[in-house]
């Protein structure tokens, strides 16, 4: 059987979606033929930017109270749904390639949308999808094996690449129950940094989640865009004691509640420019009654100095030593193929556009509608995605490759 796999397309619903190739995705599934398997590894949609109706700009932050507790079913359900209305094409083509030509599909859960991991969303998506009553839609990874070994593993990559967005109960659900007895999704700290942070600034400022390094989008926000750093700052102040605050095990005593010192090392210029402060002689303390993780403060630098790649990377690679053959990963939007000597990882990137190299000193709110609708002189997009061949006896069948796909639709 031969393969597809493509991750972190983030396909949403509202002002904050940033799918923008619904043409190009539906030409890559109307190529698939009898026989083939196309597998979106984790963020294929994005229900932590998706509202749960029309009448929301943004997703909720979190429940009053007990900022850990995510999305009910009822709500991701709803998110689908308006996710499904929005790109009708999109699964138009679902159900033709799997109805009409007998290509199958599976989903695998990443941590934008771990919200597929609830039975009612699983089979509201094979009803939109075309895939009933089909077994194995939704999934945490997909393995496949040879009559000799565990041979090729296919998972998104969160659990393993740093504490932001890893969930305690991913095995056995990612679900935790409210005080008045309603089911939620558990909101690791990415997540809830995501919700009440970088949605509202998301906002005014669309190119805040399409740009990597975020310690460029800092340096470059801090040297021509006051009014960005303005608004992150006063976000932080009201909000992220909500993001912060709150663990589901522990969390840590502050003395003075009125100011708070980031402990953990945030005594670089470019992660203190990325939180929105000032600093004055190195220091980087904020003027709000808020409760830090530490787990937290450990994530922001892991991010800004893209210590996620290394850490999934490593966990890639010692899978493969244990005798896997193949690793298939998403979550951290790089394109990377590394050999291990017959083993290979492979990570197949993003379908959402970034910032070109070259363009951060644009960043001025006049420019903000370039921004809005990606302007290609601004971005860059690459549809890549990973193919191989499997057989269930003899396993692994040649090399897998990470390969384009031609963009036709522009940014």
């Amino acid at each position: 059987m031969n393969y597809f796999v493509v991750s972190d397309l983030h396909i949403g619903f509202g002002p904050l979606a940033d799918f923008t190739n619904d043409h190009d995705l539906v030409r890559f599934l109307d190529s698939r033929t009898r026989g083939d398997h196309v597998v979106f590894n984790g963020d294929a949609f994005d229900f932590a930017q998706t509202p749960a109706s029309r009448s929301e700009e943004v997703p909720s932050p979190s429940v009053e109270g007990n900022p850990t507790l995510g999305a009910t079913e009822e709500e991701s359900r709803r998110k689908l749904q308006l996710i499904v209305e929005g790109h009708p094409e999109l699964f138009d083509a679902m159900r033709e390639m799997t109805l009409n030509r007998g290509v199958r599909i599976t989903f695998v859960a990443g941590n934008h949308d771990v919200d597929l991991l609830w039975p009612g969303v699983t089979d509201d998506l094979a009803r939109a999808c075309g895939t009933g009553g089909i077994p194995g839609t939704v999934s945490r990874d997909l393995r496949l094996d040879s009559k000799k070994h565990a041979d090729v593993i296919v998972f998104h990559g969160h659990q393993h690449a740093g504490p932001a967005n890893r969930f305690d109960r991913w095995d056995d659900g990612p679900f935790l129950t409210s005080r008045d007895g309603v089911r939620h999704l558990e909101q690791p700290w990415g997540a809830r940094l995501m919700t009440s942070l970088m949605n509202p600034v998301d906002l005014h400022f669309p190119f805040v989640d399409n740009i990597r390094p975020l310690s460029r989008l800092a340096v470059a926000c801090r040297r021509t865009n006051k009014r960005y750093l303005a608004i992150l700052r006063e976000l932080i102040t009201s909000q992220l004691g909500d993001v912060l605050a709150i663990d589901s095990d522990s969390q840590l005593p502050i003395d003075d509640a009125r100011k708070l010192r980031v402990y953990g090392g945030l005594e670089n210029e470019e992660a203190i420019a990325w939180l929105g402060t000032v600093a004055v002689d190195g220091g980087t303390e904020l003027d709000a009654g808020l409760l830090v993780h530490r787990d937290a403060r450990s994530s922001v630098l892991m991010d800004i100095h893209g210590r996620e790649s290394k850490e999934l990377a490593r966990h890639a690679e010692s899978l493969l030593r244990r005798g896997y053959s193949l690793v298939i990963c998403g979550h951290t939007h790089e394109r990377i193929p590394i050999g291990l000597g017959r083993a290979q990882y492979i990570n197949t990137g993003t379908w959402i556009p970034y910032m070109k190299p070259g363009v951060d000193n644009i960043l001025p709110t006049g420019e903000i509608e370039r921004y809005r609708r990606h302007d290609p002189e601004l971005f860059d997009v690459s549809l890549t995605y990973a193919t191989f061949e499997h057989d269930a006896v003899e396993g692994l069948i040649g090399e897998a490759c990470l390969e384009p796909w031609p963009l036709t639709s522009g940014c």
